[in-house]
This record gives structure tokens, sequence and C-alpha cells, in this order.
């Protein structure tokens, strides 16, 4: 009797690999959330940021931990309809299925929109064309086939992980108030520089001005 796997059954074919899957996971959990929220999550955490991160993370472990022991029970693709059909019922899969296709595409505009801000400083270009093109390009790319997306998304990955170790690496800047406090000391420093080289400078001898030049004139002998 011969095995038939899960790919086998349903005619599809694995057209991504072990990097792929991880790439497409690390980018989902990522996303831009480093590029928009983290500075004023910041500004509002504070120093308590890294314990705020923390707190955040516990319940993703707990949804993830469910997610790799359902898949692990039972590999299927369109796992999000299927599990919920089963388990539930085909409404509730029916369901769940449309809106995460809705909360994914909500999420791409996001996506978009973040990628046009950051592009817009730099380089002046119409935000909405721009998010219209972002979201073109991504549907194609999966039209064309996944592995082709997943390709992308490694290629993607490994230029944030470069990025994010150059700017890890380089030497922190100041911020504003120290800065302006270095400024106005050494503007300080300078402006007294400048009146002790003028006292320096200024002719030796010469009679106050607000005193009389002869004081037994002044006095009437």
């Amino acid at each position: 009797m011969n095995s038939v796997g899960p790919a086998a059954e349903t005619g599809l074919r694995r057209g991504v690999g072990l990097t792929g899957v991880v790439m497409f996971g690390a980018g989902t959990a990522i996303g831009v959330s480093i590029f928009s929220v983290l500075q004023p999550a910041a500004e509002i955490a504070g120093s308590g940021l890294l314990v705020a991160v923390a707190i955040a993370a516990l319940p993703m472990l707990f949804f993830a931990a469910v997610y790799a022991w359902l898949a692990s029970a039972m590999p299927i693709s369109g796992a999000s309809y299927e599990w919920p059909r089963r388990f539930l019922s085909p409404f509730a899969g029916f369901a769940i299925a449309w809106l995460r296709i809705l909360s994914n595409v909500g999420a791409l505009v996001v996506l978009a929109r973040v990628l046009a801000n950051y592009l817009g400083m730099a380089i002046a270009v119409p935000a909405m064309p721009l998010i219209a093109c972002a979201l073109t390009g991504v549907f194609i790319l999966n039209y064309i086939g996944v592995h082709v997306a997943a390709r992308l998304q490694t290629a993607l990955m490994l230029l944030l992980i470069a990025v994010l170790a150059l700017l890890t690496a380089c030497k922190p800047q100041p911020d504003f108030d120290a800065r302006y406090d270095k400024a106005a000391k050494e503007i300080e420093a300078r402006a007294k520089a400048m009146d002790a080289s003028i006292a320096e400078s200024a002719p030796q001898g010469l009679p106050d001005v607000g005193k009389p030049s002869n004081p037994a004139a002044s006095s009437g002998e």
C-alpha cells in the first residue's frame, strides 16, 4: 500500500523551503513596527521599553505554541480555513479566512503608507500612486509564485538585518538638550575669551569718564 502525503493528495507542490518560511515569519513578526511604532512607544515607556516589549511578547508566545502544535498535528494548506472548519464549523472557517484576508490587505496598506512616508523624506514622490504600485507589485509577486515572494522576502530581511547591525555599530549621537548645552557653553567661553582679548588690547592710562580729571580745580582752589 502506497503512502500518500498531504502534498500529493491535494496536488500542491512545495515551493518554499525552511529558510523562506522562517523569513516569512520574521518579516510578519517584525513588520514596520520598528520604524513606525517604536519611537512613540519609547517616548511613552522611556526606560521601561524593554519591560513593555517583554510583557507584550508573552501572549505571542502562547499563540506561537498553539500554531506550532496545530501545524505539527495537522499540516495542511489553507490552515486558517481548515482548522476552524474542522474544529468549530464551516461558517467559522469561512468567516475567519475572509477576516484574515481583509486584515492582510489592511496591513499591506499600512506597510505601503510607511514606505511612502519614508521615501517622501528623501525623494518627492506622490504618496497614493506609490501605494497603489506597491500593492500591485505584491499581488503580482504572489500571483507569479510564492517561491518568488519567498526569495524577495529573504533578500529584504537580510538587508534589514544588515542595516540594523550597521546602525547598532554606529556611535550614538547626543540628544538635542545635550547638544544645546554644549553649544551654549562653547559660545559663553568664546565670549569670555573675546572680552579678555579686548581688555588686554585696550590702551592703558586713560582717565575715567565719570571722574573729574583735576580734583583741585573742581574744588575751587
